[in-house]
């Protein structure tokens, strides 16, 4: 409304505008555990912001370098915001996660995680079994440590075995030295 000394015009409206939702924003992207083994599950985090209040939601996309010279390649069906190792990784592999946030109406910019490289997973212990071994002539039998069965190594890998034998006096326990040893059993000479 134009007002001079006399008198006022008419109210004369402006040109209308609308006002758009603003995109959501992805703010931090984090993969864990770090460090993270083959047979782990990859958990991503995430923390977003909406200028508008929505509720935000992430989409993932997994991707995993393995070395040979391709990238990283996308792990096709991986949207959610885990990624289990046994399926989709192996050691030495490079692992990262992209989050695109979504506010119920369209999608903000995609951000990446951090990168991990998986790391190789310890062997697990192997079953063993100890019994007696030979009787030397007029001796003591033998004691032999067998290693009964084997548990398959996370990484494939090919395993050996090192034995320790501690022998317990009433002076106390000391680390016995005297075994003979093969990959798989150690034998100790029969004792008195």
């Amino acid at each position: 409304t134009a007002t001079d000394a006399d008198d006022g015009t008419a109210i004369q409206a402006s040109d209308t505008v609308a006002v758009d939702n603003s995109p959501p924003v992805a703010l931090s992207v984090s993969i864990s555990p770090d460090p993270a083994y083959t047979a782990d599950i990859l958990t991503a985090s995430y923390t977003t912001d909406d200028a508008d209040g929505h509720t935000v939601t992430c989409t993932f996309e997994w991707f995993v370098d393995s070395g040979t010279g391709t990238g990283a390649q996308p792990v096709p069906g991986a949207t959610g915001d885990t990624l289990d190792g046994e399926l989709h990784f192996d050691r030495n592999d490079l692992v990262y996660a992209v989050c695109t946030p979504n506010d119920g109406v369209e999608d903000g910019s995609p951000l990446a995680s951090n990168s991990l490289v998986i790391q190789n997973t310890p062997p697990e212990p192997p079953v063993l079994s100890t019994l007696p071994g030979a009787t030397p002539e007029g001796g003591v039998d033998d004691l032999v440590c067998l290693v009964d069965s084997q548990v398959p190594d996370a990484d494939g890998d090919g395993l050996s075995y090192s034995f320790g034998w501690t022998q317990a006096t009433a002076a106390g326990s000391t680390v016995f030295t005297g075994a003979s040893d093969t990959s798989e059993d150690s034998t100790i000479p029969g004792l008195e």
